[in-house]
């Protein structure tokens, strides 16, 4: 009797977990305009396929570690370069949206239009971000955990510039404390952005792909972008 009731429980227990369809995936900061976005987009997409977006959010660099080792379903969104460097990760071959990356900084004089620009000066970075601690890996750069920490620094002029993405640093600096006669340079680079899976959930692509592509086709994407 014992024994059939163990079956049972386990057997009800499979149907609600199957029936759930969840899919956990990780990223860095929810205070991340970009996080945001991408949240949502694979929120209606994963929906379409018939999977609930379970979100945790961390450091980069530890979202990234949870994705490429199994510990998450996936990485939320990352640059091309991850499909380099991250063999146990599969990019959707249907990028959410382009990120241009741009300097922040304060002092009039500095011209920016490219990242040999930035060279002279010593610069910040949120920590985790792969495309640009490559093309900064030669200068004076330094990481920092988060935005805060990043604009702080500058404020107190211990770095010159701050680097990160256009529209997620005017997001930050919109409601911060540091938000005064700060200056943008021209897009240092413009990147499409892509989901990435584990690759112990690779038969999940081709579908996600599909619901990218039909998102994009209608326009979907594009109207969460511009909310």
């Amino acid at each position: 009797m014992a024994g059939k009731i163990i079956i049972l429980i386990f057997f009800i227990v499979s149907i609600n977990t199957y029936g759930q369809n969840k899919i956990h995936i990780t990223s860095g900061p929810q205070n991340n305009l970009n996080v945001q976005i991408s949240v949502e987009i694979l929120r209606e997409a994963y929906a379409s396929i018939g999977y609930e977006l379970e979100m945790e959010y961390t450091s980069y660099l530890k979202s990234l570690s949870m994705a490429s080792t199994g510990k998450s379903d996936g990485e939320l969104f990352r640059g091309i370069i991850i499909s380099e460097q991250y063999k146990d990760l599969v990019m959707i071959n249907e990028p959410l949206f382009s990120i241009d990356t741009v300097a922040f900084y304060k002092d009039k004089n500095i011209n920016i239009s490219g990242w040999e620009d930035l060279r002279p000066y010593k610069i910040t970075y949120e920590r985790g971000i792969k495309t640009t601690e490559q093309a900064t890996a030669s200068m004076n750069a330094i990481a920092s955990d988060n935005l805060y920490d990043a604009f702080h620094l500058m404020d107190h002029d211990r770095v010159s510039a701050v680097v990160t993405g256009k529209f997620n640093g005017q997001y930050y600096l919109k409601d911060s404390e540091f938000n005064k006669n700060i200056l943008i340079s021209k897009p240092l680079i413009s990147s499409k952005v892509y989901h990435y899976l584990n690759v112990k959930n690779s038969w999940m692509v081709p579908k996600l792909e599909s619901a990218l592509k039909k998102m994009n086709k209608e326009e979907i994407i594009k109207r969460v972008i511009e909310q």
